[in-house]
């Protein structure tokens, strides 16, 4: 129902939308910038019940994903003491965000939202819908949940994941401005080794109930993995980037620069590292054990989930078949349409896709390498644009 671009907005609707300043004088009035517009008449009592839950709800959803209030940039009032900590990527730790996820959605759900104004009523789904997002496929147990992307079906991988997503949030979002900003990144730091140890857990899990990364992705994810650790830990991104960011911070002296630098590398060198060598040899010994087919479908309930994902990110109610019965038909009218087209033009002869690649090789649809021969380009493209 939102797509992974379209979550993170939607958060922050929840954190910050449609909440309380809204009645004014009467029950039935809501103020709209300077004016005030008639209503049907307003339950406060269940406004007041709504505004507490979603508050609630939301509490939750950002204490148990401190990485996420460092993308979002919140401040401790709305995160509280998030800078020193990471999410809790172990079975048991995505068990209980799922669970927790899923009450709220069920509480949401629940709201009576009679007599309520069209945007309340949008305010209390939004946030319904966010918590069924976050609380995943009941019937797949395996996988995560992405702060943007929701459940998703394998902790480690080759292109995201805990692993992948956390480092760089902590080299390109953690913000340092001063000596406890600096010592909040040494926990966080310190809390990416035990993080990565829960990750692994939550891989050995995840294969002991069947569900293992396919074969055909492992050479890129264990590649990943060989050039996490590959560079010497003063040389690492999680150092460097901690060391620019003091170097531009006049609160913290050269002293204390060195010595802190020097923490952040001891911490990556024999904390970090080991922990992501010991997942890398975990995902080496499965490899042999993987399934050779890519598709969902090919895991335990993999068709649920599929379904799950359908919902979710396709915002659509159809089933697998059906899309793909679309698709064939889509696919058979477009053809259709273009061989009419290249008939009425005199290309009659040959499959669409031939005639197709025909017309491209033709001089008339070839622009020269060059600036005139872009601009050219371009200015047909501004012309279709306008169509």
């Amino acid at each position: 129902m939102f797509t992974k671009s379209l979550i993170g907005l939607s958060v922050l609707v929840a954190l910050f939308g449609c909440t309380n300043d809204q009645t004014e004088a009467t029950p039935n009035t809501i103020k709209t910038s300077d004016k005030l517009v008639k209503t049907p008449e307003v339950d406060i009592n269940k406004r007041a019940n709504i505004d507490l839950k979603v508050a609630q709800f939301t509490q939750d959803f950002i204490q148990a994903e401190p990485a996420l209030a460092t993308s979002l940039n919140l401040s401790s009032d709305i995160g509280g003491d998030f800078q020193q900590r990471l999410p809790d990527y172990s079975p048991a730790g995505m068990q209980a965000l799922q669970q927790k996820m899923q009450h709220w959605a069920s509480e949401l759900a629940s709201i009576d939202t009679a007599n309520l104004s069209d945007d309340d009523k949008r305010h209390v789904v939004v946030n319904q819908v966010i918590a069924s997002y976050y609380a995943g496929d009941r019937t797949f147990n395996a996988g995560y949940i992405d702060t943007w992307a929701g459940h998703l079906p394998y902790i480690v991988n080759q292109i995201s994941g805990p692993l992948i997503d956390i480092p760089a949030i902590l080299t390109d979002q953690q913000t340092i401005s001063n000596l406890s900003d600096a010592q909040d990144y040494l926990s966080r730091l310190s809390a990416l080794a035990e993080m990565t140890l829960q990750v692994k857990a939550k891989v050995e899990a995840d294969a002991t109930n069947g569900v293992i990364l396919p074969k055909p992705l492992f050479t890129n994810t264990l590649k990943y993995l060989a050039n996490f650790v590959a560079k010497p830990a003063s040389e690492h991104a999680l150092v460097t980037s901690f060391e620019e960011k003091l170097t531009n911070t006049a609160k913290i002296n050269d002293k204390h620069r060195q010595d802190l630098v020097a923490q952040a590398t001891k911490l990556v060198g024999e904390k970090i590292y080991p922990a992501y060598r010991k997942v890398s040899l975990l995902m080496t010994s499965l490899e042999q054990k993987a399934p050779t087919d890519v598709g969902i479908w090919a895991q335990p309930n993999g068709e649920s989930f599929y379904q799950h994902d359908i919902t979710y990110l396709a915002d659509s109610d159809l089933s697998a078949d059906e899309i793909h019965q679309l698709g064939i038909e889509e696919v058979n009218r477009i053809t259709s349409e273009m061989d009419s087209i290249l008939k009425a033009n005199g290309y009659d002869k040959g499959s669409v896709g031939e005639r197709m690649i025909q017309l491209s090789s033709e001089p008339r649809f070839l622009y020269q390498n060059s600036d005139a021969g872009r601009q050219q380009l371009l200015r047909i493209l501004v012309k279709i644009s306008l169509w």
